[in-house]
């Protein structure tokens, strides 16, 4: 693997991957060897993991070809992610991220997390119908993300500079 695609493409990262329809899509990275890179195709069910060789052309940094691809498209395999494990942890999240200047330890984390992790995932939530006995951790995120939301309105006059060096960069 070159040095290069060390930065973007690791285990847990979000990367961009073109499916078996070659549409490109938002894919998580499951597992990286020397010669191929195995993901998971946001919205896919685990059967459709599909392994490239490390120097693919149908892989790419997060958002690099899926930026107008803001939600994937339904699929019929579509594979829900809702866990209060997950939802705890994004929730314990974006209660620091309010309560601090919303920026992870750089450009390439927060891309990763904001416009990876946390969108997915909310995504997936509001389309899945959590248990009963979660409805209330569900409503107290959701308010939460609304408030960082507000939050990072309130403050994308000093995000600009992270937003033009993700422009810049796409590696980030």
């Amino acid at each position: 693997m070159t040095s290069d695609m060390q930065k973007w493409c690791r285990v847990g990262y979000y990367i961009d991957a073109k499916d078996n329809m070659n549409e490109w899509c938002i894919a998580e990275v499951k597992d990286v060897t020397k010669t191929s890179v195995k993901v998971m195709m946001n919205e896919w069910a685990p059967k459709w993991e599909s392994t490239f060789p490390i120097k693919s052309s149908k892989i790419a940094p997060f958002r690099k070809n899926s930026k107008q691809n803001l939600s994937s498209k339904l699929r019929s395999c579509k594979s829900p992610e809702f866990s209060l494990g997950n939802l705890n942890f994004l929730h314990e999240r974006i209660s620091s991220a309010i309560q601090s200047s919303l920026l992870l330890e750089d450009a390439f984390h927060t891309t990763q997390f904001y416009r990876g992790k946390l969108f997915l995932y909310t995504d997936s939530l509001f389309s899945s119908k959590p248990a009963h006995d979660c409805v209330k951790t569900v409503i107290n995120f959701s308010i939460d993300l609304l408030k960082f939301i507000q939050k990072w309105l309130e403050s994308c006059k000093g995000l600009f500079p992270f937003y033009y060096q993700g422009q810049c960069n796409a590696d980030l």
